[in-house]
Parts: structure tokens; C-alpha cells; sequence
């Protein structure tokens, strides 16, 4: 039983996670060239990967700051738990109550 409510927790922060991520990204229009940069040489080749780690901060804070809206606005969530999972009887296997 406890199984089953951690996974149904995790899914719910799981769904706030990818909701924080998607309202980010649409509103802040963040471009993978303002993040990370390459480096070439002469005949064009990728020799080094360059960072913007004050632009990363502030994504990842700002990502922080919405996850931790979606979070809090969570309220009780009742969760149902099949009676077979409660039980080693096979007979009640996957009804839910």
C-alpha cells in the first residue's frame, strides 16, 4: 500500500516537473545558443563547449520557482488502491474500491 502511494506521488511531482518545464520554456523563449556555445577551429571542428552558467542558474531558478507554484497549489489527492494489492488473495486481484 505504501508502494502504491509513493508512486502515485511520484507521478503527481513527476506531472508538476514536466508542467513547470513546458510553462518555462514557452514563456521565456530560452534558446540552446544562449546557453551553451562551441568553439571551432580553423577547418570547423567542435573543439570546446563553452557554458553560460549564469544564464543556467537563473533557468534552473526560475524552473525551482515554478515547480515549487505547481507544487503548493496540489491539494489532498485521494488515490485508489486495488484490494488485490492489500490482500494476498488472488480473488480481489485488480478491484478497486
Amino acid at each position: 500500500m505504501v508502494a502504491a502511494a509513493e508512486k502515485a506521488v511520484s507521478n503527481l511531482v513527476i506531472n508538476a516537473m514536466d508542467e513547470a518545464v513546458l510553462k518555462e520554456v514557452s514563456q521565456e523563449a530560452i534558446a540552446y545558443e544562449d546557453l551553451i556555445q562551441f568553439e571551432k577551429d580553423e577547418s570547423g571542428k567542435i573543439t570546446a563547449l563553452k557554458s553560460n552558467m549564469t544564464g543556467l542558474t537563473q533557468v534552473k531558478y526560475r524552473l525551482i520557482s515554478c515547480l515549487m507554484e505547481q507544487l503548493s497549489d496540489l491539494t489532498t489527492t485521494k488515490i485508489q488502491i486495488p484490494l488485490g494489492s492489500l490482500t494476498s488473495s488472488g480473488f480481489f486481484s485488480g478491484q478497486e474500491f
